[in-house]
């Protein structure tokens, strides 16, 4: 079961790797306060002073809050399937902490995200109720980690390449 949940997760991520390639659409650049009152918030806190709109001839679409001219924030990634991203991106693709959720398979992930990928720790509820929760390494839970079966069943230990391994 949880194989398929893997191909379901992997497809998300790919599309959210190609996400980034779609046509820019509009930028709009808010109003800049004194450089004081700029400095000070920076000091706080991020300051996102770029909206970046686009969608790409496939129907996909990303809007962003970003900081200075680097396409670096937090983002929404929304597909034509229905498939969603929310979280933080780095040039237009999922990189830092967000959530994927496929509308089709149910499946979600919430977690840490390199390039695109789950990557670091996350938890990964599927659609059947099963849930993963530990550590993944480019889209496959890999390290140690927690698999809950939707009927109660769980393994505590080692996972290599999205499958249990060792005695756990």
């Amino acid at each position: 079961r949880e194989g398929g949940g893997r191909r379901r997760m992997r497809r998300m991520q790919t599309r959210a790797n190609k996400s980034g390639s779609g046509e820019e659409g509009e930028t709009e650049a808010s109003a800049a306060g004194s450089e004081g009152e700029e400095e000070e918030k920076k000091k706080r806190s991020t300051v996102f002073n770029k909206r970046l709109r686009w969608k790409n001839p496939m129907g996909s679409a990303c809007e962003g809050l970003y900081t200075g001219d680097e396409e670096k924030g937090k983002g929404v990634f929304l597909w034509t399937n229905g498939d969603k991203y929310v979280g933080q991106v780095d040039r237009s693709v999922a990189h830092g902490w967000g959530v994927l959720s496929s509308r089709r398979s149910g499946d979600t992930y919430n977690g840490a995200f390199v390039g695109g990928e789950m990557h670091g720790w996350g938890e990964l509820r599927f659609g059947n109720g099963s849930v993963y929760e530990g550590s993944f390494h480019k889209g496959l839970a890999d390290g140690h980690g927690t698999m809950t079966g939707a009927g109660g069943e769980r393994y505590v230990g080692g996972f290599r390449n999205g499958k249990a391994h060792g005695r756990g």
